[in-house]
């Protein structure tokens, strides 16, 4: 058991489930992310914590809801293991809108703590690719097919 991983041994797990993993380039004061997509969604990992070892990982994925985006976090929320949020622009505290769309993150997190196993890794990706596939039931959501970088 480890209770540190790399970026790269993260997107090794990722491969090993037959999905892709684009590690992304670092930039100054932003996560070490990796890129991946299941049935169409993308999604992403950020690595948690200062690298080249880190601490956890946090999965991923924006997207758009029309209606209410506090009633669809908090229906999600009621049902999955996975929190989901609106976003919320900090210039109007209002939440963030496009064509009458609104935006939502769904997340979870793996700390490592004090040691997981890869096959423990490769079991919550495995959970969340279950959770963003769930996503595709609701007619009101609108995916992301690239993320932005």
């Amino acid at each position: 058991m480890k209770n540190l991983y790399t970026v790269d041994e993260i997107a090794a797990v990722i491969r090993e489930l037959g999905l892709d993993a684009e590690i992304l380039p670092d930039e100054p004061d932003c996560d070490t992310r990796i890129n991946s997509r299941t049935d169409g969604i993308a999604w992403q990992i950020a690595m948690t914590g200062d690298g080249p070892f880190h601490l956890g990982i946090r999965a991923r994925v924006p997207l758009w809801v029309r209606g209410d985006p506090l009633r669809w976090a908090n229906d999600w929320n009621r049902k999955r293991w996975s929190q989901a949020f609106a976003a919320i622009d900090p210039d109007t505290s209002r939440p963030v809108t496009s064509e009458r769309k609104y935006m939502v993150g769904v997340e979870a997190t793996l700390n490592f703590g004090t040691g997981v196993t890869p096959e423990y890794v490769a079991g919550f990706i495995d959970w969340w690719t279950e959770e963003v596939n769930a996503l595709s039931e609701f007619p009101e959501v609108t995916f992301y097919a690239e993320l932005p970088q």
